[in-house]
């Protein structure tokens, strides 16, 4: 038997200076009480990294003042704190940030949570290769998240994303850097369609081994990475290969509407090699369906289904192989 018990202590906002700062600040606090030994996965799966298996009481608070430069122009400094026992029985950050927005541009630098998408339904959030299972890394991050249309007639333009992070918590190895951004172009020229389709890149790399060193992390080192090219000077799997750990997923959006209810169909395919790339790993990916009713007050206000397919190669050779079938839903 498992409960969890929400508190919400503190919730307010406070606009001053006419129309130019608004200030919000928040503190929750949750208890949980399971008869096992470890929590069920989905009671801390998802949970920003602030509920942990071991979990039982987790508080974190949270103050963040936007200062707007014009109606449509903001910047915006957050910080948030968070306790929680078990993983980690410290006094953690759980956030520090500065951003700036407006009408299709998002930036920030520090530690900012992501935004939780799908009403919370989804198993991975945006995509299967970054879900919310851990706290946001720092770094910085830039994101045209409204489409800039280069043929506005036609309804054909694009969105984009440019990301640099790295780890700074306790790992085999330290400073390791990410690398992420993204690419889709929008098609919005039939009437009551959006559809969207592109492709995510994130790569893992440099930071200092136990074992190796201090791992390749110069310039010239970095282009590599973003281009996805073999490296030099390092082992031979990524003199092979590409530098560092390279993934990657094909995403394709349908977004329409049917009377007060707002649909989505999407579809997710992910890589790490060539054959991944090039679509051989088909019908590998992520397939789902999210609906949610734009009228209040109705007791199922969305429903999300989500569909998981990966092929199993159990043997290495690309002249016998046998497959397995590992089905997934959530």
């Amino acid at each position: 038997m498992t409960r969890k018990l929400p508190l919400i202590l503190l919730l307010f906002v406070f606009k001053g200076f006419p129309q130019q700062i608004d200030f919000n600040a928040s503190v929750t606090a949750e208890g949980i009480f399971s008869s096992e030994e470890e929590n069920p996965f989905w009671l801390y799966t998802n949970q920003r990294g602030r509920i942990d298996k071991e979990t039982d009481i987790a508080t974190w608070a949270d103050a963040s003042g936007r200062y707007f430069i014009t109606p449509d122009a903001s910047l915006e400094l957050g910080v948030g704190v968070l306790y929680q026992n078990g993983y980690a029985d410290e006094l953690q950050l759980d956030q520090y940030y500065l951003s700036f927005q407006n009408k299709w541009l998002k930036a920030h630098g520090g530690r900012k949570q992501k935004v939780e998408l799908y009403d919370g339904l989804s198993a991975t959030n945006e995509n299967v290769l970054w879900s919310l299972n851990a706290r946001p890394l720092p770094g910085v991050s830039f994101e045209i998240y409204e489409p800039v249309y280069f043929w506005k007639s036609a309804g054909l333009g694009f969105k984009a994303s440019w990301e640099e992070f790295f780890t700074d918590d306790e790992r085999y190895v330290e400073n390791l850097r990410i690398h992420h951004k993204s690419f889709h172009f929008v098609y919005s020229g039939v009437r009551n369609v959006e559809l969207i389709f592109g492709v995510q890149h994130f790569a893992q790399w440099g930071g200092i081994s136990p074992e190796e060193g201090s791992l390749p992390m110069g310039f010239e080192d970095y282009l590599r990475v973003i281009t996805g090219r073999q490296g030099e000077n390092t082992e031979v799997g990524e003199q092979l290969n590409s530098l560092g750990n390279q993934l990657g997923s094909y995403e394709i959006y349908l977004n329409t509407s049917w009377s007060h209810y707002d649909i989505q169909l999407l579809y997710n395919t992910f890589f790490e090699d060539m054959s991944g790339l090039k679509l051989r790993n088909t019908p590998d990916g992520r397939y789902g369906i999210f609906i949610e009713d734009r009228e209040q007050g109705k007791w199922i206000s969305s429903f999300m289904y989500e569909y998981y397919f990966c092929l199993l190669y159990t043997s290495p050779s690309p002249r016998d192989r046998t497959r397995s079938r590992m089905p997934s839903s959530a």
